[in-house]
C-alpha cells in the first residue's frame, strides 16, 4: 500500500513539474517574441541596427555578469542567483533609458528646426525641400528623422504619411503638435511659416516654465536623492566597521526577508517624492 501511494505521489509530482515547465517554456517564448521585436523595433527607430540574436544574447551575458559580481560580493549563492535573475532585464532597461535620451534630445532640437523650417517656407521653398534643407544644419537625431522624412517623401509616400511615420517613431508632444497643424495648412492652405513660429514660441514659454518648476522643486528632489541613497551609504559603512552585523542580510533567511522588505520600502517612497515633485505642464 506505501509502495502505490508513494507511486502516486512521484507521478502527481512528475506531473505538475511537466505541467509547469511546459508552460513556463510557453510563457517565457511569448516574453522572448515579444521582446524581440520591440527591442529591435526600439533599436531601429534609434538607427542602431543589430541582430535579434545580438539582443537576445545580451541578457544572458548581462545575467552571467551579475550573477558573478553578486557571489564575488556576497558569497552568497541563492542572492547571486536573484541578482542574475535581475540582471537579465537590465539590457531593457539600457534601450528604454536611450530611447528616453535620444526624445530628449529631440524636443531640445524642435525650437530651431522650426523656426529655420518657418523661414525657408518664407523664402519660397515647399515644406518637403524646406525640410531636406534644415536636416544637415543639426546633429542626429533631428538630422536622421528629417532625413528619413526627406527620403520617404522622394520614394512617392505622402508627406502627411511621412510626417505620421516620424511621429509614431518619436512619440513627442511638440512633434505631435507641429504634424497636426502641417496636415491641416497642407489641406487647407494655411500660413504654415506662421503656424510654424507659434509653435516654437509656446515650447518656448513652456520650457521657462517647466525651468521655473525645476528650479522650485530641486531642494524636494535634493531631498528624495539623499533618502534613496542614505540606506546605502549607512549599510556600507557598517559593512567596512561591523561586517558580522550586514554579513547576515545576505546569509540568513531573515536577513532576506529584511532586505527585500527595506528595498520594497525604498521603492514605494521614492515613488511618492517623484510624483510629490513632478509637475506636468
Amino acid at each position: 500500500m506505501n509502495v502505490i501511494i508513494s507511486l502516486c505521489l512521484f507521478g502527481s509530482i512528475a506531473v505538475l513539474g511537466w505541467v509547469g515547465a511546459e508552460v513556463f517554456s510557453r510563457g517565457f517564448r511569448r516574453y522572448e517574441e515579444k521582446y524581440l521585436s520591440q527591442a529591435t523595433q526600439d533599436l531601429d527607430e534609434m538607427f542602431v541596427f543589430l541582430s535579434s540574436e545580438q539582443i537576445w544574447y545580451s541578457n544572458f551575458i548581462s545575467s552571467v555578469v551579475f550573477v558573478l559580481f553578486g557571489f564575488i560580493f556576497t558569497r552568497n549563492l541563492v542572492f547571486a542567483l536573484v541578482l542574475g535573475g535581475a540582471g537579465f532585464f537590465v539590457p531593457r532597461l539600457v534601450i528604454y533609458l536611450l530611447k528616453q535620451r535620444r526624445l530628449r534630445a529631440f524636443n531640445e532640437q524642435m525650437v530651431e528646426a522650426l523656426t529655420m523650417l518657418a523661414s525657408s517656407l518664407r523664402a519660397g521653398l515647399s515644406l518637403t525641400q524646406a525640410i531636406e534643407r534644415v536636416a544637415p544644419q543639426f546633429k542626429p537625431p533631428l538630422s536622421q528623422e528629417f532625413s528619413l522624412v526627406a527620403k520617404e517623401s522622394s520614394l512617392g509616400i505622402p508627406l502627411e504619411k511621412a510626417l505620421d511615420n516620424l511621429r509614431l517613431r518619436m512619440k513627442s508632444e511638440d512633434l505631435d503638435l507641429m504634424v497636426l497643424t502641417s496636415v491641416i495648412a497642407l489641406s487647407m492652405g494655411a500660413d504654415l511659416a506662421y503656424m510654424y513660429d507659434r509653435i516654437a514660441e509656446t515650447i518656448r514659454e513652456r520650457k521657462t516654465m517647466q525651468g521655473k518648476i525645476k528650479s522650485l522643486t530641486s531642494e524636494g528632489r535634493m531631498q528624495g536623492a539623499v533618502l534613496a541613497v542614505l540606506p546605502v551609504v549607512l549599510a556600507l559603512i557598517m559593512y567596512i566597521f561591523q561586517p558580522h552585523v550586514i554579513e547576515r542580510l545576505f546569509h540568513d533567511p531573515i536577513g532576506w526577508g529584511i532586505l527585500g522588505l527595506s528595498l520594497f520600502f525604498e521603492a514605494i517612497g521614492i515613488y511618492f517624492i517623484w510624483k510629490v515633485v513632478s509637475i506636468e505642464i
